[in-house]
């Protein structure tokens, strides 16, 4: 019994350790500032489980999430953004069910005043565009934003 308990757990460790492993390949948002260059946007993105903490960009700069994709496909991350004019606006920055793998792993957002903007493959463009999120769901977000 002992020596089954023990080649499961070296088993486990090897298949844990190896590229293709059992869990899930990353998933990476890039989040670029496109409000132009006297802005400076800041950024704060946030999981059920997981605070990324406060970031700012400057014109063009950009910043990058990374996260392993929940086994059940909930994952979510939200971000708040303040650069508008003293304006918070929220967006859900990655949905498993709108983003998926996109890019192949790569999520890439642009930040302009209307909303975010996805990359887009097909056309090689930003042209996936969404309005931030409504106020109640602001609202809602704001009170696990502190």
């Amino acid at each position: 019994m002992k020596m089954m308990i023990t080649r499961l757990l070296l088993l486990a460790l090897v298949v844990s350790t190896t590229k293709a492993g059992i869990l899930p390949p990353k998933q990476h948002v890039h989040i670029t500032q496109d409000l132009g260059p006297d802005v400076n946007l800041m950024v704060h993105c946030k999981s059920k489980d997981d605070d990324l903490g406060v970031h700012y960009l400057g014109f063009r700069q950009e910043y990058e999430i990374s996260f392993r994709l929940t086994f059940w496909g909930k994952t979510l991350f939200f971000c708040g953004f303040n650069g508008f004019d003293g304006k918070l606006e929220y967006f859900d920055i990655y949905k498993v069910k709108r983003d998926g793998e996109c890019g192949n792993l790569h999520c890439r957002w642009l930040i302009k005043h209307d909303g975010p903007c996805r990359f887009n493959a097909e056309t090689g463009q930003y042209d996936i565009c969404f309005p931030w999120n409504p106020p109640a769901a602001a609202m809602e977000a704001s009170t696990t934003f502190d």
